[in-house]
């Protein structure tokens, strides 16, 4: 997948198909070197990426890393208090194009207040078979982040490898999959907490 990208890597400013991301949630402690602090942004991978026959979004040769035009609305970024959903794995993605259509970052009892982190994200990955472009912008950064790569599944976990704009490892390691429209990616846990971003098939 490419972006809840936060679903991205750990290089690049968005909370999940696709590579890179990051997401800023607030007010916390330093990160550890999983995760960036909550006044950086949390890199995690991009989401899905695009289906060749029937594409609601189209890749731009123009853009780096040969990225999609960012066609998804901008979805605000929840933060709750609590353990995250446990992630059950699922089919193999369809290919497509995705929107990331929920973010929310899990704290523990003493992250702070839960809600709405005033912070939104907006992320369109392009899915064809274990490759991924992803495009991805928050309301906290300056530019939009542009990544492309491979993924592999086994289970319930989830790998993501950024080649470009360069090579990075990401920060989603489970999955929840229906195998039709829905993907949603997990971060391994944080210091801050643990990022899940759901993508939904266009």
């Amino acid at each position: 997948m490419g972006k809840l990208a936060w679903l991205g890597t750990r290089t690049g400013a968005i909370f999940l198909l696709g590579c890179a991301g990051a997401l800023n949630a607030g007010d916390g402690e330093a990160p550890s070197d999983a995760a960036a602090a909550p006044d950086q942004a949390t890199a995690v991978p991009a989401d899905l990426a695009a289906e060749p026959a029937d594409l609601t979004t189209a890749s731009d040769a123009s853009m780096p890393c040969n990225a999609p035009i960012n066609s998804a609305p901008a979805v605000m970024i929840q933060k709750v208090n609590g353990a995250p959903p446990t992630p059950k794995g699922g089919p193999a993605f369809l290919d497509g194009t995705y929107h990331a259509t929920a973010a929310t970052l899990y704290v523990p009892a003493d992250g702070g207040a839960g809600g709405p982190t005033g912070v939104t994200l907006q992320a369109t990955s392009m899915l064809s078979g274990t490759s991924y472009q992803y495009t991805s912008l928050q309301s906290n950064q300056a530019a939009p982040q542009y990544t492309g790569g491979t993924y592999g599944r086994n289970g319930t976990a989830i790998t993501f490898t950024q080649t470009c704009p360069q090579m990075a490892a990401s920060s989603f390691v489970a999955y929840d999959s229906d195998g039709q429209k829905s993907v949603t990616l997990y971060t391994a846990p944080m210091q801050l907490g643990v990022g899940v971003i759901t993508y939904t098939r266009q």
